[in-house]
């Protein structure tokens, strides 16, 4: 309420916010689980689980400090943000050689290899380096069981990890230690699956929403 000074109120106009106090990154630890001070290893585990789906969306105030390059959204770019915060890594990754062309990401047909198993191949086609990469694949879960994935020699170095949720696999590719997707044409990873009938005959895996960000954490 305020007041003029005949005493008589005056109108007044108000917009609600807020004030979010912390550091970038620092997501994890501490007595509610936001932030301890300190941003290492423990929040990148968090932020990849919140990409991947595996935690619940974060709360306005970890959103905050986990969207890393302020574009409202969490993915890799954010991936490769919090480890630069990490590594202490700043100005010199921009050495680092990345595409300078268009980077492919396609889905290959189903292999079956002479043990019986079955592989789906993630292929890609780079001129350079790349840091990180996101996709999303749906599936029918009726028809078939995705396995964990399995990294080629062209992300030698790199970590894979992945998330299934009501026929839909979510997988993020990174380094923690400053390690690349080598520039090459081939397959990045498999996915071994198993067909619940045993036959592949109306099985279908599709590929969708791929990002892949360079070592300045720039998509490309």
């Amino acid at each position: 309420v305020v007041s003029d000074p005949d005493t008589q109120p005056g109108s007044v106009m108000h917009i609600d916010g807020a004030i979010h106090i912390g550091s970038p990154g620092d997501l994890a630890g501490g007595s509610q689980g936001e932030g301890d001070g300190e941003v290492n290893i423990v929040d990148l585990v968090k932020l990849i689980q919140y990409i991947l789906g595996t935690l619940p969306a974060p709360s306005d105030f970890a959103l905050f400090v986990a969207d890393i390059n302020g574009d409202e959204d969490l993915n890799v770019l954010d991936v490769i943000g919090l480890i630069d915060l990490i590594l202490g890594e700043g100005p010199s990754k921009a050495l680092v050689t990345g595409p300078t062309g268009p980077v492919i990401v396609s889905l290959g047909a189903m292999q079956i290899q002479t043990t019986g198993q079955t592989l789906i191949p993630i292929s890609v086609e780079t001129n350079g380096l790349l840091a990180a990469m996101e996709a999303t694949l749906t599936f029918d879960p009726a028809r078939l069981q995705p396995g964990t994935p399995l990294l080629t020699g062209l992300a030698q170095g790199m970590t894979i990890e992945s998330h299934i949720a009501d026929g839909t696999m979510r997988i993020v590719i990174f380094s923690a230690d400053g390690h690349s997707i080598n520039a090459g044409n081939g397959a990045l990873f498999h996915i071994p699956v198993t067909m619940i009938n045993g036959s592949a005959a109306g099985a279908s895996f599709t590929l969708s929403n791929v990002l892949v960000a360079d070592a300045q954490a720039h998509m490309v």
